[in-house]
């Protein structure tokens, strides 16, 4: 397999629960059973795999969920490949998963954290304050952020609307610059959430991003968020692509013996040696 299509793909997809629940893999468990009954309930799937031009089996996968800190279902569900990834989950509440990501081929780690944020910005507040304390626990390690914000941070992420810039988006602001993170390398659709994703005329925002420090972005270059076109559901699903760099090998040392019939070729080393000392 060609190495430029060997890349290993965090995948944040919103799903409507009740399409989802039913290809979950049977040894999702008590999850599985904890999202049929709540079929209204919306979702983030996180998903670490090695993709090699298509998906690979996830019955091998180890899954985990924030079902037990939530009043209706898990809101986050997290699976990954232990044959390609270590995954630890640091802490987590309703609206965040934080994760430990070690890859096994190169040992490098990652602070991922996994977002589905509250509809209302009041209950977001929470979240804010959650980042910034773990903002210090990642202490310049490389750390991305991505999921559902469930609100814009710029003007031009919604289609519509206000020119002014409102307290949601504010406290948003104040977060992201507190914690100092800003926007992956991006391409696919700039809005990301579709009030009518297959009518007309419907609301456009921008809500669910990748978002990275510093520390990432000089670790893993070349890093870059894709926004595919919506499915089955008002969200557009997010990559985040991490190229996978191969270790560089010292060729060997190649030596033709049709040199040595060369009636010069003893001489030639010599007259360089001499010449050099």
């Amino acid at each position: 397999m060609n190495n430029a299509l060997r890349r290993l793909r965090l995948l944040v997809l919103m799903w409507l629960t009740m399409m989802v629940s039913s290809k979950l893999p049977v040894k999702m468990g008590k999850e599985r059973n904890r999202l049929n009954s709540q079929r209204d309930t919306l979702m983030v799937l996180g998903c670490l795999s090695l993709i090699q031009g298509i998906f690979i089996d996830q019955r091998q996968w180890k899954w985990t969920s924030n079902g037990a800190l939530c009043n209706k279902g898990a809101r986050i569900i997290l699976g990954w490949n232990p044959d390609e990834v270590d995954i630890g989950v640091i802490s987590q509440n309703a609206q965040v998963m934080h994760t430990l990501i070690v890859f096994k081929a190169d040992k490098k780690e990652l602070f991922c954290s996994f977002v589905y944020a509250h509809n209302r910005y009041t209950h977001r507040r929470e979240l804010w304050h959650n980042l910034g304390m773990h903002h210090g626990y990642v202490r310049g390690r490389s750390w991305c952020l991505m999921g559902d914000f469930n609100s814009a941070l710029n003007l031009e992420d919604k289609s519509v609307g206000s020119s002014i810039i409102d307290i949601s988006m504010r406290e948003f602001k104040e977060c992201v610059d507190t914690i100092e993170i800003s926007d992956v390398k991006r391409a696919g659709l700039q809005f990301t959430w579709s009030q009518k994703p297959k009518g007309e005329d419907g609301i456009l925002k921008k809500i669910d991003r990748v978002l990275a420090n510093l520390e990432f972005n000089g670790t893993f270059v070349g890093a870059n968020a894709l926004f595919q076109p919506y499915r089955i559901s008002d969200h557009s699903p997010a990559i985040l692509r991490i190229p996978k760099r191969t270790r560089f090998k010292p060729k060997p040392f190649k030596f033709s013996n049709l040199v040595v019939l060369n009636p010069r070729f003893k001489e030639l080393p010599l007259d360089g040696y001499h010449f050099h000392t």
